[in-house]
């Protein structure tokens, strides 16, 4: 079964099919070259091409650009120090960008009872409300330059709401952003066209990739990291293994507060992956419940075991710019020795770190 068979074989078993469109684009990581896509389900019933002429909000899809933002920085304004594990509040939060603007209440999709969250678990579930607490810290303008360096083009604006994804980008846009990450922050243009012969096989034209450093590699290697966890049982895309994922990826979820877009955007060692499911219209009756996790990720899926099947690699290599740390979950520092196991948790910090702060704090000290 090829690709586009695949996504519409996998729409028609799901909820809603009969109002479901469908695309996405494979990106190969190594060469930018763009391996496969697809502009909709069916061109006999509908000749609209949604990769290269459809921009929809992305949701969730954008706070993995937020948290990046934030371990660029370094540390709030207050001198807490932003690592995988730095504990942020997760109580109500309210914004008021300006004297004329209204005042921003977000909410998390989920209830949620813990007062405080550690910084990965921002994207590993998906949490608004310590999304928007971070923009908040990092600011607006910050996060819009990273997503440039990342390589999204579309038009950001500037409001904060902008962190919870209510840009409106492509599909191809998306896919060099994530591709940046799984190529260690070297960020590569996409290639359509590889390659154009002559009748006679004579070469008339090769693509030539541009590609540059624009994200610190360790912090695009610690993004893949916290990336990875969202296919974790607590992950937003913990079905995935259940659907029959074997490789190891990385990945985001994506879905619009309407439910009218549904993505799913990830990475595996060799391929780049990006699926947005939904409907062409917003009807004027109740949307249907279309999430990332419920209609995009099976289809992402579907399209990763294609990709194993033909022989790609299933494990990540490991980082040479990253070295496990157990953290104390109170402040997000290096835990001390004699800090109680119960109190320590594992991840990565970048090599050079060793030197971060040790800490055993007996209550949480994080971003309030």
């Amino acid at each position: 079964m090829n690709a586009q068979n695949k996504l519409d074989d996998i729409l028609s078993k799901l909820p809603h099919a009969e109002a479901l469109q469908g695309a996405f684009v494979i990106l190969e990581n190594k060469t930018g070259n763009v391996i496969a896509l697809s502009g909709g389900r069916d061109y006999s019933k509908s000749n609209f091409n949604r990769f290269l002429n459809m921009k929809r909000q992305i949701g969730s899809l954008f706070k993995p650009v937020v948290v990046l933002t934030a371990l660029k920085k370094g540390k709030s304004e207050s001198g807490i120090l932003f690592t995988q594990k730095t504990p942020i509040s997760n109580a109500p939060v309210q914004w008021k960008p300006g004297p004329n603007q209204p005042l921003w209440q977000p909410k998390n999709y989920e209830k949620t009872p813990e007062n405080w969250v550690n910084l990965d678990d921002v994207l590993t579930r998906s949490l608004n409300i310590p999304t928007v607490r971070l923009a908040k810290e990092i600011g607006i303008g910050a996060i819009i330059d990273t997503a440039r360096l990342l390589g999204l083009v579309s038009p950001l604006p500037e409001v904060p709401s902008l962190a919870l994804g209510s840009a409106e980008c492509g599909l191809l846009e998306l896919a060099v952003s994530f591709s940046t990450l799984a190529r260690s922050g070297n960020r590569i243009e996409p290639q359509l066209i590889h390659s154009i012969n002559a009748p006679d096989g004579t070469p008339l034209f090769e693509s030539t990739p541009r590609e540059s450093q624009k994200i610190e590699p360790g912090l695009a290697d610690l993004m893949t990291k916290i990336l990875m966890r969202t296919f974790d049982p607590f992950g937003t895309a913990k079905r995935a293994k259940a659907l029959g994922l074997t490789l190891q990826a990385a990945g985001k979820t994506g879905t619009t507060n309407d439910y009218r877009d549904a993505w799913f955007a990830g990475y595996t060692p060799e391929h780049t992956l990006v699926v947005w499911v939904g409907p062409d219209e917003l009807s004027s009756q109740k949307p249907p419940s279309i999430t990332g996790a419920s209609h995009a990720l099976p289809v992402w899926v579907g399209l990763a075991h294609l990709l194993e099947k033909m022989g790609a690699e299933s494990q990540f290599r490991e980082s040479e710019f990253l070295e496990p740390m157990n953290f104390d979950k109170n402040t997000g520092l290096q835990s001390t020795a004699s800090c109680p196991e119960s109190q320590k948790v594992s991840g990565y910090a970048l090599k050079g770190q060793s030197s971060l702060p040790e800490s055993c704090s007996p209550q949480t000290v994080g971003l309030e």
